[in-house]
């Protein structure tokens, strides 16, 4: 199959990726209202803004997702809204996404992971996945209405 397009997020995408977003979580109240304000952040003046990529698939955004330093410890990265639509999923764009998010974190990170160690988590029913990349579940917890969510943690 071939690798959809990886890029960062621009203004233009926003309402493609809410409405993504949104059929797969439809009558999530919590995310209808979170997300624009989530996605608002990356062009924002925040020290620490989100970042958040796209897969395209013949100029359509058919994957999104994001990463972010944790707020209560910079040395921890966090890994989150990982989407991507119905038909396309098995496809290998979450893993596209998965890497392009870890590779950034790497680059923009460099500097100061040298000299500490840090870690990424992601919270996911995707087990398996995230498996494959050297993550390890730390903790499973009942989250949005899935008595399978897994935390996982990953050291760089």
């Amino acid at each position: 199959m071939t690798p959809s397009t990886i890029r960062k997020l621009v203004r233009a995408d926003v309402s493609a990726v809410i409405a993504l977003v949104l059929l797969n979580w439809p009558n999530d109240e919590r995310i209808a209202r979170s997300l624009p304000m989530e996605l608002a952040d990356m062009f924002s003046n925040a020290t620490y803004r989100p970042t958040f990529f796209v897969a395209e698939d013949d100029g359509k955004i058919v994957g999104f997702g994001g990463w972010n330093w944790a707020w209560h410890n910079y040395d921890i990265y966090e890994l989150f809204w990982g989407n991507v639509a119905f038909g396309y999923q098995g496809r290998g764009i979450g893993r596209q996404l998965v890497e392009a998010r870890l590779d950034d974190i790497l680059e923009v990170t460099a500097a100061e992971l040298q000299a500490k160690q840090s870690y990424v988590t992601v919270s996911t029913h995707h087990r398996e996945m995230y498996e494959r990349y050297g993550f390890a579940v730390i903790a499973t917890m009942d989250l949005w209405q899935d008595p399978k969510t897994h935390l996982m943690m990953k050291s760089l």
